[in-house]
């Protein structure tokens, strides 16, 4: 993982609605990073990405007025893994902040499109495995070439609740016992991307632990949310990576809480 490009890329990342039917000029540079360019998370959970390149399915499996979107990252994961929905967000996180490190807008997409659709377009997908998420690759619209559809869809796109201060994601008491390089990853991966920005994570001290558990309980843990918890994970990580420290997500019981403990390296 190159943490400090990724960290970079997580602040100037953001969720394209409105696409042109250009393909990306640096997109073959993103080729290597679907099969071993990118670092699983813990336990190896098996996932998978492919470039769809057919814009006419494309059209079929995104649902909105996006535009002519040339490209489609489709993210696939096994799902009779444990925490296969926080695994296919970690990694998936590592691509699309590579793809934005290369001038590629992208959007997390995984209720507003075809998801069985895009597994049929996805070479070799048998079961257990399954698409659970897109993503356009293209070039956003400037304003001025951009619809009304397109405008009213970022409009209500937009129209989400607040991102949460450090004082919700966690006790201030227990941030403030934190050593600076986690409370400054806490925050970094306050500005990960999750549906509506709920963003439903919390973090808690248990123990010498810094653990994270979603906001939702099992069973009813939805799969949007179970994704959130990846992503947050992943910019968790390079943000402590970046700082020129090490650690990673040791991941706990699947479909419970906490989701994991971060582990800090000597």
């Amino acid at each position: 993982m190159q943490a400090q490009r990724l960290a970079a890329a997580a602040g100037q990342r953001y969720s394209c609605r409105s696409y042109t039917a250009d393909v990306p000029p640096n997109l073959d540079q993103l080729a290597p990073f679907l099969t071993d360019g990118f670092e699983p998370f813990p336990h190896n959970s098996e996932v998978r990405f492919h470039i769809l390149d057919k814009p006419a399915v494309i059209q079929q499996i995104l649902k909105g007025p996006w535009g002519p979107v040339s490209r489609l990252l489709l993210m696939a994961v096994r799902s009779d893994q444990p925490h296969y929905l926080e695994a296919l967000g970690y990694a998936g996180q590592q691509l699309i902040l590579e793809a934005t490190a290369l001038d590629i807008q992208t959007c997390w997409v995984a209720g507003m499109c075809d998801l069985k659709q895009a597994a049929r377009h996805f070479p070799g997908l048998d079961s257990p495995w399954s698409v659970q998420a897109v993503s356009p690759l293209g070039c956003g619209t400037s304003g001025s070439k951009t619809g009304m559809k397109q405008k009213l869809f970022k409009f209500l796109s937009a129209q989400r609740g607040q991102r949460h201060g450090l004082d919700v994601l966690m006790h201030p008491t227990e941030l403030a016992s934190l050593p600076p390089v986690l409370v400054n990853a806490i925050q970094a991966a306050a500005k990960a991307p999750s549906a509506l920005n709920r963003q439903p994570w919390r973090y808690a001290l248990r123990g010498t632990e810094l653990i994270v558990s979603s906001t939702q309980t099992a069973p009813q843990r939805t799969h949007p949310s179970r994704l959130d918890l990846g992503i947050a994970m992943l910019e968790f990580t390079a943000a402590v990576r970046a700082q020129g420290q090490d650690g990673h997500w040791q991941p706990r019981q699947a479909d419970a809480n906490p989701v994991a403990a971060f582990v800090l390296s000597a």
